[in-house]
């Protein structure tokens, strides 16, 4: 029978990660010079230590889970690298980084209840709580009473957010980061092939490569939560987990499709150059648009499938689309180009004043070609015990008068779009 770890045991996988990450440099305090042959050693040893310490806790990360390998490591060893299908990317450092599509989580190893870990630190009891589950919770405090959170509550958390934002159902692939800054390559104009004669000397291409530099900005939320709640409600941890879930996926749509760029927010998918758009669209009264939009799609070299397109559109659009009518008053068919898209829809699209009404947007394009980067590593959470917040209905909640618990989370985020030219705009919308 497998025993589980002893507080000692857990205290000194504590210990061997710290001592692990002081030796391979972190994100914050990155390595510059090569392990010495003792320090080679030494990691090894604490690597085998935490691996059995970690089978002893269900499954604790070890050296080989982090995402993209090691903290501080720029060898090209693809062990290092997590098992997926998505993109790998070469960084100016030389460092291998894979991107994980949208059914791959962040987290590795046992499952941990982000809702129920939150629950437990509101209310002092870790009863409910697994090995994993405490050590990923409680690594580290700060003054405020908050929770500085190890990487796999982090990547919990993270993995929570996609799984409810439209943008990962739409195929958007996960960069994990462990810098503040990671600059990877891509291909700005494609090369161009060339027949020749025999002994004609061959035409050189016109290619030419780019950067793509991804500076996660920050994305914070805070929940208020009633102390009644905590204590008499059974299913407390899933509404916090659903009401965490929902803040930070809303927002985190509506920065990755229509952010702006400006200070401390993330320039989005609708302001990237390249981008094909059809402007002042109007009521729609046919889907002459969107099979235009997936023409400029196509045109622009598209090699897949118009099935592997997705069309990302607000519910009142959508609704309008669903009314449309021929002549003889049946419901309006889709074109055969429109009515392979995969379509999804989402409030995050913001609505806009224009001529008196709300303006919306459509997006349809190759979501795999959106590239987000998310920091997986020192996610906050903190537990505040005093103030006042305001929610989206400028309705204010008094954390003492009141007997609250707010809960305030953030997490770090960049997207690059890789071929802005597989994604076309449907910008002026109207539903009237």
């Amino acid at each position: 029978m497998t025993r589980t770890a002893t507080p000692e045991e857990l205290r000194r996988f504590d210990e061997a990660t710290a001592r692990i990450a002081e030796l391979l440099g972190t994100a914050e305090k990155p390595r510059t010079e090569p392990l010495s042959d003792d320090e080679r050693k030494e990691v090894d040893a604490l690597d085998r230590e935490i691996e059995h310490l970690g089978k002893l806790s269900k499954g604790r990360k070890t050296k080989a889970s982090f995402p993209g390998g090691a903290p501080g490591h720029t060898g090209h060893d693809h062990a290092d690298l997590p098992a997926g299908s998505g993109f790998r990317f070469i960084t100016e450092g030389g460092r291998y980084l894979s991107a994980l599509t949208p059914g791959e989580p962040v987290a590795r190893g046992e499952r941990v209840r982000v809702g129920e870990c939150l629950r437990s630190a509101l209310t002092g009891d870790t009863s409910s709580l697994s090995d994993v589950e405490r050590l990923a919770m409680f690594g580290g405090s700060d003054s405020s009473g908050g929770y500085i959170t190890g990487s796999v509550m982090s990547s919990a958390i993270v993995d929570l957010a996609r799984s409810a934002s439209v943008c990962f159902k739409a195929g958007a692939q996960t960069l994990p980061l462990t810098a503040a800054e990671t600059t990877i390559a891509r291909v700005a104009t494609d090369p161009t092939a060339y027949w020749r004669s025999e002994t004609v000397g061959i035409t050189a291409t016109s290619m030419t490569f780019g950067r793509i530099t991804l500076r996660p900005k920050t994305l914070a939320c805070i929940v208020p939560v009633s102390i009644e709640l905590l204590e008499d409600a059974g299913n407390a941890a899933d509404v916090i987990q659903q009401t965490l879930q929902k803040a930070m996926a809303q927002k985190l749509d509506e920065a990755l499709l229509t952010g702006c760029g400006a200070e401390g927010v993330i320039q989005g998918l609708t302001y990237t150059s390249g981008i094909n758009e059809s402007t002042s669209v109007g009521t729609p009264s046919d889907y002459s648009d969107v099979s235009g939009a997936v023409g400029d799609v196509l045109t622009a070299d598209f090699p897949g499938e118009i099935s592997e397109l997705a069309w990302i559109e607000h519910p009142a659009i959508a609704e309008v689309y669903d009314n449309l009518s021929d002549l003889d008053g049946n419901p309006m068919r889709p074109t055969p180009w429109a009515s392979q898209l995969r379509r999804l829809y989402t409030t995050a699209m913001p609505s806009t004043g224009g001529s008196g009404q709300n303006e919306h947007t459509g997006i349809i394009g190759h979501f795999p070609q959106m590239l987000v980067g998310m920091r997986t590593n020192g996610v906050v959470i903190e537990i505040l015990r005093e103030g006042t917040v305001t929610d989206a209905d400028s309705t204010s909640w008094n954390a003492t008068s009141q007997l609250m618990r707010h809960v305030r989370a953030y997490l770090r985020a960049d997207v690059a779009i890789l071929q802005p030219s597989w994604f076309a705009v449907l910008s002026g919308q109207t539903t009237t």
